[in-house]
């Protein structure tokens, strides 16, 4: 079962239909990285900071899955990576925020679909919500007494949606072992630009900041200098 290759309070899994791991890798922008480090998922948490996006990749079947490494960065679940690891094909992504909600998103040929959070309490949204919505019905999604229960758990329930659906294939042992490792490129926000210190000569020649300057002529102003 898929929910038995990642942690049960957060995980966030990508998978692409009918492409190698090499076109994945493409698109993910790492290709220049090959040959990739072999990580399990507890190398893979020791080898990189919390605010690197790295992800490790598996095929198995039909699919390539994507695991990324620190769940709550859910870098391949964001639209615009959905929509590039899709195009011309099929891509699904689940992703479980620690100590917060579950989501799932569904996309195909480049374009965004569907898109599930489940705080919401609302059926799918986007502009082909059928499957994804089917999906989730059919293993008890939107049912009050469910939504209500200790024992039925919607991170869990999802990725048991997306499984049965999409007929996901795994092997748990092979997926918590050592697999291709490789980091996302990234760029960290820039720090706000410093406005560089401007002097000005004073009246007697010398230097002096600018807000000093403007104080002085703010003092010349009010003296009818």
């Amino acid at each position: 079962m898929l929910s038995e290759c990642v942690p049960s309070d957060h995980y966030c899994v990508t998978c692409v239909r009918d492409l190698s791991p090499a076109e994945v890798m493409a698109r993910l922008g790492v290709a220049d990285q090959d040959p990739y480090p072999r990580c399990t998922p507890e190398e893979a948490v020791e080898r990189f900071d919390l605010d690197v996006p790295a992800v490790r990749v598996h095929h198995e079947g039909d699919w390539v899955f994507v695991l990324e490494v620190n769940s709550q960065l859910g870098v391949t679940f964001k639209p615009q990576m959905l929509a590039r690891l899709s195009e011309g094909s099929e891509a699904v992504s689940a992703q479980q925020l620690l100590d917060s909600t579950a989501k799932v998103a569904h996309a195909r040929q480049g374009e965004l679909l569907a898109t599930y959070i489940d705080w919401h309490f609302e059926p799918p949204s986007g502009k082909d919500p059928s499957r994804l919505n089917r999906a989730l019905t059919q293993v008890g999604f939107f049912r009050e007494e469910n939504e209500d229960s200790d024992e039925w758990e919607a991170s869990k329930m999802i990725l048991v949606a997306v499984e049965r659906e999409f007929g996901l294939t795994v092997s748990p042992e092979v997926v918590n072992g050592p697999l291709p490792t490789a980091v996302l490129p990234y760029v960290k926000a820039p720090a706000p630009p410093r406005e560089p210190l401007q002097r000005k000569p004073s009246a007697d020649g010398s230097v002096v900041p600018k807000l000093q300057a403007e104080q002085a002529r703010n003092d010349d102003h009010e003296d009818g200098r």
